[in-house]
C-alpha cells in the first residue's frame, strides 16, 4: 500500500485496509528490509517491554511502535483478511544478543 503511494522511509504510519472502518491501525513499516513494505507485528530488541501478558493484552496488542511491542492479533487477523490487496508473505528476522543473523 504504501510502497505504491511512493513511500519509502521506514516509520510509523496510519494504514486504511478493508475491514478496519474508522479504527484504522497504527502499523511500523519496515521499508528497507528485501525491497520494503514489511509491516512489523512484533520487535523485542532490548528487554524494556514485559511480553508476559494475558491473552487480552495479546489480543489488543502493547508496547510502543518506536520501541518493543506486539501488534495485536485482533489487527493481524484483520489485515491479514484483506485479500483485496493480493496475496501476504511472512518474513522473521532474527537477531541474538552476539548480532548473528537468521
Amino acid at each position: 500500500m504504501l510502497l505504491d503511494a511512493g513511500y519509502r522511509s521506514s516509520g510509523t504510519y496510519t494504514i486504511y485496509p478493508e475491514g478496519f472502518g474508522v479504527g484504522s491501525p497504527r502499523v511500523y513499516c519496515d521499508m528497507g528490509t528485501d525491497g520494503g513494505g514489511w509491516i512489523v507485528f512484533q520487535r523485542r530488541q532490548d528487554g524494556s517491554v514485559d511480553f508476559y501478558r494475558n491473552w487480552a493484552e495479546y489480543q489488543s496488542g502493547f508496547g510502543d511502535l518506536s520501541g518493543e511491542f506486539w501488534l495485536g492479533n485482533d489487527n493481524l487477523v484483520t489485515l491479514t483478511s484483506d485479500d483485496s490487496r493480493g496475496t501476504w508473505e511472512l518474513s522473521v528476522d532474527l537477531e541474538d544478543w552476539e548480532g548473528n543473523t537468521s
